[in-house]
């Protein structure tokens, strides 16, 4: 039945023993020592060594008192001896102990071997009692009668009577003298005897703590005995198949201990690992080797390395197959590229080139290559070149933008694959005749979102996805293609216009260098008239500026045009102001003849030329008399656009005073 118990129960089980056994000896012990130290066999003998020293300091104190009495003495000695029957009574009877300066412990008597001795020691001791008190009398006594013969000079009764009491003195002290050491000694015995008593225990103490002792040995022997045989035995093989297994070595196996336990299941465990690693070394050798069909046996949900070997195994399968859908891709890339750039300069031959190895490489059996064209103002799709077609009856064909499945993919610029074609959409020519189609796959020929031609292709078996895949990525070079060809063509034209229009800007330019030398000339005309012009403007103001006549010019709003230094020179004399161009000239007429000066250049503004004869003051009073002459400015239109005054001081031809 204990064989049948697991490991772990098995440990249990001893420990629980163990525990059993450590709770008995802590009850064994513990037992052991209550009884050591509940006697208190320290404390008692504490007691009795005390109650030694006592009884020798009582005897002590009764012969020194018998030589010379007083009453500290007295009192000590009584002290002594209620100390000693105090103490007497706790090693005989029991009760509370309490030394100057600890707290009271509680005795308990002496075993009863030594309650015979104690008696003794108490006869005894109340003995040398009654002697003490007899000591004590005869020394009051003697005491008394020598007060008395002191006083009566002392006859010969009184002497006599003092000799029997001194007689009576002695033989009390001899008494206690005697009576003292023989206490002591049995008290001397007790102190002993409780000696004896506390080694006895220890020894009884010591034989207990060793057979205990010797019977824990025992049980930690038959435990280490079991574990050895049970556990550590097999710990080396168990360690050293371990050690193989985690260095990768499958021939780690263990031999068969039949053990119903974990450690027996940890063996066998051991076993099936290094089974299991076996196979899935072979499993992974063989998958190692491209050898993706090779099966792993997973022992159970789990299992984790199984499942994830045969994962790993899935992984690298369809890594294989990318890797080869990659290489398949790359080669044909390579391929369509080469025949591109190799018929770059002949559309037809490269888009035939194109669909009969394209048709060939992804295994379908028939294609067309459209491009989009211009046709009436609308874009069709023109087929261009074609592979295992009737040529007699599509040689021709051309498909509106946007019509049909063809024309709507491309309207759409994206691909489209079908694999339940409508009957009589296409038909596959064959020796066996014609038959309709497995799929159909149409694919825009499109780059930078423009469409420049679609492909067009069908097969009894259904494309793959990394083949569709690789009609659209070569698609995009097509187009590139195309729009290069196209592009090139339009660049062609381009060119030609381009030389066309330079032989016109030639003569344009010819044209043009005879214009500009002509504006040339017209410009040095100008300059030349306009030299002229500032040439009379200077003579002009200078012949005003040099003239004493006051001259300036008004625009039909009566603001100054132009003025020359005499008239600077009077409005500063007269009125002390400053004019200038730009400045109305009632500004600067005095206010009283503001509506005469209007009438004036009103008239003149109407076409009207005058003369008048004026007298200014200045500002010192004087007089100051001018002719003024008001003409209209007439410019090459006829229209009266301003007036001129001219302005002259008279006043040294006619000295007329002004009314």
């Amino acid at each position: 039945m204990f064989a049948q118990l697991n490991l772990r129960a098995k440990i249990l089980l001893y420990f629980m023993l163990v525990a059993l056994l450590v709770v008995s000896n802590g009850l064994i012990i513990g037992s052991l020592l209550a009884k050591y130290f509940s006697g208190g066999d320290a404390l008692l003998r504490r007691i009795s060594q005390e109650n030694y020293s006592s009884l020798y300091k009582t005897g002590f104190l009764l012969r020194y008192l018998a030589e010379d009495a007083k009453d500290a003495q007295t009192l000590a000695l009584a002290e002594e001896i209620r100390q000693v029957d105090d103490r007497l009574a706790l090693l005989k009877r029991g009760g509370t102990y309490r030394a100057s300066n600890e707290n009271a412990v509680n005795v308990t008597p002496c075993p009863p071997e030594l309650q015979f001795k104690l008696s003794e020691i108490e006869v005894l001791w109340h003995e040398i009692k009654v002697g003490a008190e007899a000591l004590a009398t005869n020394l009051s006594e003697s005491a008394k009668r020598k007060t008395y013969q002191d006083s009566a000079n002392g006859g010969p009764l009184q002497v006599n009577q003092a000799d029997d009491i001194q007689l009576q003195i002695r033989s009390n002290l001899n008494f206690i003298n005697q009576g003292i050491p023989r206490v002591a000694s049995l008290a001397q015995d007790v102190t002993f005897d409780l000696d004896q008593f506390r080694a006895a225990k220890q020894t009884r103490l010591f034989g207990w703590l060793l057979a205990l002792s010797i019977l824990n040995l025992a049980v930690v022997s038959a435990g280490y005995w079991f574990f050895d045989r049970q556990i550590f035995s097999a710990l080396p093989s168990i360690s050293k198949a371990v050690q193989q297994l985690a260095s990768g070595n499958p021939a780690a196996a263990l031999a068969d201990r039949k053990q119903k336990d974990e450690l027996g299941n940890i063996m066998a465990g051991i076993n099936q690992v290094a089974d299991y690693l076996t196979d899935t070394s072979a499993f992974a050798k063989e998958v190692g080797k491209g050898n993706f069909d090779q099966d792993l046996k997973v022992r159970g949900q789990q299992d984790v390395l199984g499942q994830a070997l045969r994962s790993m195994r899935e992984d690298l399968k369809k890594a294989d197959e990318v890797d080869k859908i990659s290489q398949w891709t790359s080669t044909g890339i390579a391929k369509f590229a080469d025949i591109l750039r190799a018929n770059v300069q002949n559309q037809e031959e490269m888009a035939y080139q194109i669909i009969a190895n394209l048709v060939k490489y992804i295994g379908a059996n028939q294609g067309s290559l459209f491009v989009v064209h211009e046709k009436n103002g609308r874009q069709v799709l023109a087929l261009t070149s074609a592979y295992a077609y009737d040529k007699r009856k599509y040689l021709q064909k051309e498909v509106p933008m946007g019509n049909g499945l063809l024309g709507q993919a491309a309207w759409e610029g994206s691909t489209a694959f079908y694999t339940n074609l409508p009957n009589g959409y296409t038909e596959i020519t064959s020796g066996l005749g014609e038959t309709t189609p497995g799929c159909l796959l149409i694919v825009p020929l499109k780059t930078d979102q423009k469409v420049y031609g679609v492909l067009e292709i069908a097969g009894f078996e259904r494309f793959a996805d990394h083949q569709i895949a690789f009609v659209e990525s070569l698609s995009d070079r097509i187009a590139v293609t195309l729009a290069a060809v196209k592009s090139n063509a339009t660049m062609r034209g381009l060119l030609e216009e381009s030389q066309l229009a330079s032989e016109q800007l030639r003569a344009q330019e010819e044209e043009m260098r005879q214009n500009v030398e002509e504006l040339l000339a017209t410009q040095e005309e100008m300059h030349r008239v306009q030299s002229e012009l500032r040439e009379k403007e200077e003579n002009l103001n200078l012949i005003l500026n040099q003239t004493d006549t006051s001259v300036f010019s008004l625009d039909e709003q009566f603001n100054l045009v132009v003025i020359n230094e005499a008239l600077k020179r009077q409005f500063k004399r007269d009125s002390g102001k400053d004019v200038r161009v730009g400045q109305n000239v009632f500004d600067f007429v005095p206010a009283h003849i503001h509506e005469r000066r209007r009438r004036e250049y009103l008239r003149a503004l109407n076409g009207e030329s005058f003369t008048t004869v004026e007298n200014y003051k200045g500002l010192d009073h004087s007089d100051n008399y001018y002719e003024t002459n008001f003409s209209p400015l007439i410019n090459v239109d006829k229209q009266v656009n301003g007036i001129s005054v001219f302005m002259r001081n008279i006043t040294h031809l006619r000295p007329i005073r002004w009314e």
